[in-house]
């Protein structure tokens, strides 16, 4: 085990302290659920905890070093307050964690959080930590973002796309709000399926955006004004002409658009056009001057 990661592991099969990897206390491979009964039992420097049991983490388990704490699928129990440690900066759920979370249950150190594919329970504000940059749901999450439930400090917000639809179809119900998405945020990638954001739902901040399945076609003057990337797995129309904000540079078309493409569709600001299986424009000017470079055409 790299000197560069330390970590420690769980498993019901070996219940007691088999060894540690190095001798600097940091870097540790320690196999035995029994341990986590007993507050104070874990070597006091650990960093990084991989646990793979079942079993519930009692408060004072835990030292106050960690700093990354990730669950293995096994783990769907309640996460009551006070279990996770002041120095966490980093939690990753259980693929198959769907429990309720409380006010005062993250601690205000967490940067990263992620949500295991399952999770699909409802947010209320002041639950997620304002410490809080970067926050990855999984693929089966569909509970409405109110205002202010997503802190004000964060800059990257993912919904999995690795679910995708076998067509194009508008949800039942808009998870994200007027509102819902804080005005610091610069990274939103969207579900597998998921209609045009509207001007009042995205936030000037916003910098990259990556769509599954658009379930319609942006809109003039919907897109936020400092847009520099986006990209589409799926698109519910054509290109429509004056969509596109000043500051879009990179542009990414889903793999089976196969119009064509005719002047004032593209971005005028455009450097960099993924496409795929796209004819040959019938019109020349199509490609903005600025594009310097276009991946994988086939003409």
């Amino acid at each position: 085990m790299s000197k560069l990661v330390p970590r420690i592991k769980f498993n019901a099969n070996t219940p007691c302290i088999e060894h540690v990897v190095n001798n600097d206390d940091q870097c540790g491979v320690i196999y035995g659920c029994q341990l986590l009964s007993q507050p104070n039992s874990l070597p006091p420097n650990l960093k990084t905890i991989l646990y793979v049991h079942s079993i519930a983490i009692i408060p004072g388990v835990l030292p106050p070093t960690i700093t990354r704490l990730w669950f293995g699928r096994l783990y769907n129990i309640p996460l009551p307050p006070n279990v996770l440690p002041s120095s966490l900066t980093e939690l990753k759920m259980s693929v198959n964690w769907d429990q309720p979370l409380e006010q005062g249950t993250l601690p205000q150190s967490i940067t990263l959080l992620e949500f295991g594919q399952n999770f699909d329970q409802v947010l209320l504000p002041g639950v997620l930590p304002e410490s809080l940059l970067s926050l990855t749901f999984g693929s089966f999450f569909q509970q409405m973002l109110a205002p202010r439930v997503l802190p004000s400090s964060l800059t990257y917000l993912e919904f999995d796309q690795s679910e995708l639809p076998t067509s194009i179809s508008p949800p039942d119900e808009m998870f994200i709000v007027a509102g819902s998405l804080p005005q610091s945020l610069q990274t939103l990638i969207l579900p597998g399926w998921f209609q045009c954001l509207t001007k009042d739902m995205a936030p000037s901040s916003l910098k990259r955006l990556q769509y599954g399945f658009c379930t319609g076609v942006p809109a003039q003057g919907e897109l936020p004004s400092n847009l520099e990337y986006i990209s589409f797995k799926g698109l519910g129309g054509p290109l429509m002409s004056g969509t596109w904000p000043s500051s879009i540079l990179k542009l990414k078309l889903p793999l089976d658009y196969s119009l064509n493409i005719v002047p004032g569709q593209l971005p005028p600001s455009l450097t960099k056009l993924t496409l795929r299986r796209i004819r040959k424009p019938s019109v020349s000017g199509a490609f903005p001057a600025t594009c310097i470079r276009i991946n994988n055409v086939e003409l």
